[in-house]
Protein backbone atom coordinates (compact mmCIF):
# COMPACT_ATOMS: atom_id res chain seq x y z
CA UNK A 1 0.00 0.00 0.00
CA UNK A 2 2.97 2.14 -0.24
CA UNK A 3 3.62 5.08 -2.79
CA UNK A 4 7.23 5.21 -4.23
CA UNK A 5 8.02 9.05 -4.66
CA UNK A 6 10.01 9.58 -7.81
CA UNK A 7 13.38 11.37 -7.02
CA UNK A 8 13.36 14.98 -9.20
CA UNK A 9 16.27 17.60 -8.96
CA UNK A 10 15.07 20.94 -6.91
CA UNK A 11 17.36 24.16 -6.59
CA UNK A 12 18.91 24.77 -3.69
CA UNK A 13 20.63 28.05 -2.60
CA UNK A 14 24.07 27.34 -1.24
CA UNK A 15 25.85 29.76 1.54
CA UNK A 16 27.99 30.96 -1.69
CA UNK A 17 24.85 32.54 -3.19
CA UNK A 18 25.14 30.32 -5.86
CA UNK A 19 21.95 27.29 -6.61
CA UNK A 20 23.04 24.32 -7.03
CA UNK A 21 20.58 21.04 -7.94
CA UNK A 22 20.51 18.20 -5.46
CA UNK A 23 17.90 15.25 -5.79
CA UNK A 24 14.64 14.84 -3.53
CA UNK A 25 12.20 12.53 -3.54
CA UNK A 26 9.23 14.82 -4.34
CA UNK A 27 5.68 13.24 -5.18
CA UNK A 28 5.28 13.77 -8.94
CA UNK A 29 2.01 12.30 -10.10
CA UNK A 30 -0.79 12.74 -7.26
CA UNK A 31 -2.08 16.03 -5.96
CA UNK A 32 -2.19 17.17 -2.70
CA UNK A 33 -5.63 15.98 -1.77
CA UNK A 34 -4.81 12.91 -3.18
CA UNK A 35 -1.90 13.00 -0.82
CA UNK A 36 -3.84 13.60 1.72
CA UNK A 37 -6.52 10.81 1.35
CA UNK A 38 -3.87 8.60 0.78
CA UNK A 39 -2.16 9.50 4.25
CA UNK A 40 -5.77 9.65 6.50
CA UNK A 41 -6.07 6.09 4.87
CA UNK A 42 -2.57 5.12 6.03
CA UNK A 43 -3.30 6.09 9.46
CA UNK A 44 -6.55 4.25 9.67
CA UNK A 45 -5.01 0.96 8.62
CA UNK A 46 -2.13 1.16 10.46
CA UNK A 47 -2.93 3.03 13.92
CA UNK A 48 -6.67 3.01 14.18
CA UNK A 49 -7.27 -0.50 12.76
CA UNK A 50 -4.90 -2.19 15.01
CA UNK A 51 -6.07 -0.26 18.07
CA UNK A 52 -9.31 -1.43 18.17
CA UNK A 53 -8.60 -4.92 17.54
CA UNK A 54 -6.33 -4.69 20.72
CA UNK A 55 -8.36 -2.94 22.59
CA UNK A 56 -11.21 -5.27 22.17
CA UNK A 57 -9.51 -8.72 22.40
CA UNK A 58 -8.10 -7.39 25.97
CA UNK A 59 -11.82 -5.74 27.00
CA UNK A 60 -12.92 -9.71 26.40
CA UNK A 61 -9.89 -10.96 28.21
CA UNK A 62 -10.61 -8.47 31.39
CA UNK A 63 -14.12 -9.38 31.58
CA UNK A 64 -13.82 -12.96 31.41
CA UNK A 65 -11.57 -13.30 34.09
CA UNK A 66 -13.56 -10.60 36.37
CA UNK A 67 -16.27 -12.72 35.91
CA UNK A 68 -14.86 -16.37 35.98
CA UNK A 69 -14.39 -18.55 39.35
CA UNK A 70 -11.73 -20.11 40.82
CA UNK A 71 -11.93 -24.19 40.23
CA UNK A 72 -12.41 -26.10 43.24
CA UNK A 73 -14.21 -26.50 46.52
CA UNK A 74 -14.79 -23.09 47.76
CA UNK A 75 -13.67 -20.95 50.37
CA UNK A 76 -14.38 -17.41 51.26
CA UNK A 77 -11.30 -16.34 52.15
CA UNK A 78 -8.98 -17.43 49.51
CA UNK A 79 -11.92 -16.80 47.16
CA UNK A 80 -11.96 -13.18 48.32
CA UNK A 81 -8.36 -13.08 48.00
CA UNK A 82 -8.34 -13.98 44.00
CA UNK A 83 -11.03 -11.82 43.46
CA UNK A 84 -9.19 -9.05 44.72
CA UNK A 85 -5.91 -9.52 43.16
CA UNK A 86 -7.82 -10.57 39.53
CA UNK A 87 -9.43 -6.75 40.18
CA UNK A 88 -6.20 -5.08 40.92
CA UNK A 89 -4.79 -6.75 37.83
CA UNK A 90 -8.06 -5.95 35.79
CA UNK A 91 -6.74 -2.15 36.55
CA UNK A 92 -3.20 -2.67 35.18
CA UNK A 93 -5.08 -4.53 32.06
CA UNK A 94 -5.95 -1.31 30.72
CA UNK A 95 -2.43 0.26 30.79
CA UNK A 96 -1.28 -1.81 27.97
CA UNK A 97 -3.75 -0.52 26.06
CA UNK A 98 -3.15 3.27 26.92
CA UNK A 99 0.35 2.87 26.19
CA UNK A 100 0.33 1.62 22.64
CA UNK A 101 -2.35 3.84 22.10
CA UNK A 102 0.06 6.60 22.21
CA UNK A 103 3.23 4.89 21.55
CA UNK A 104 1.84 3.89 18.38
CA UNK A 105 0.09 7.23 17.37
CA UNK A 106 1.67 9.38 14.86
CA UNK A 107 1.95 12.32 17.64
CA UNK A 108 4.18 9.92 19.10
CA UNK A 109 6.27 8.72 16.10
CA UNK A 110 7.06 12.52 14.81
CA UNK A 111 7.50 13.65 18.79
CA UNK A 112 10.28 11.15 18.59
CA UNK A 113 11.53 11.66 15.17
CA UNK A 114 12.14 15.83 15.08
CA UNK A 115 13.34 16.49 18.20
Amino acid sequence: MAIALRVTEVEEDDPTGRVRMKPFCKNMTFSERQMMVYRVVLVFVQYFTPLCVISFVYSRMALRLWGSRAPGNAQDSRDANLMKNKKKNNDCSNNPISNRTYRLSPVSFFENVYV
